[in-house]
């Protein structure tokens, strides 16, 4: 009797996908830079697309692959992490590190004029609530100090 492998499923911003088979190898750099360019150069009103989740992101990235017939070139969720922090030393992934960069430094500009904006004055809480949750260090709640001071240190001793 043989059991038939269960295709394991990944989860990319909410939706399941059945991942590709890697043929092995090391997936060319180029045209997956090539995509991941034209996924972040698509207009969209806040900037560029990293308004997506990095798995959003990637999803569209090896979509965009797909459609251009290079599905060999798509990685995986735990590559895209490896070359977005500088894990791996390829020159070529420079390229990809700037772009993410460039894109959330634009995206960052575009949401603040927003919060700016004399026309926006009446749903600046919209902007900094999308500010706060994409860019971590403009999370004030989250980095808040808690006062409250612990009962068990105030012990009064009576003689």
């Amino acid at each position: 009797m043989s059991l038939s492998p269960v295709k394991k499923m990944e989860v990319y911003g909410g939706k399941k996908v059945a991942p590709q088979k890697n043929k092995g190898g090391r997936p060319k750099v180029r045209p997956f830079v090539s995509a991941f360019k034209c996924v972040i150069d698509a207009s969209h009103p806040v900037g560029h697309a990293i308004i997506y989740t990095d798995a959003d992101l990637l999803i569209a990235t090896n979509r965009e692959l797909r459609n251009r017939g290079k599905g060999e070139h798509q990685i995986s969720k735990a590559t895209f992490e490896r070359w977005k922090k500088g894990e791996t030393r390829v020159e070529e992934l420079e390229e990809f590190r700037e772009l993410y960069r460039e894109s959330l430094l634009e995206q960052a500009s575009n949401l603040f004029a927003r919060l700016a904006d004399k026309e926006e004055q009446r749903s600046w809480g919209r902007w900094a609530w999308i500010i706060e949750r994409k860019f971590d260090e403009w999370n004030l709640r989250a980095k808040s100090v808690d006062e409250t001071p612990d009962l068990g240190k105030l012990v009064m001793r009576v003689k």
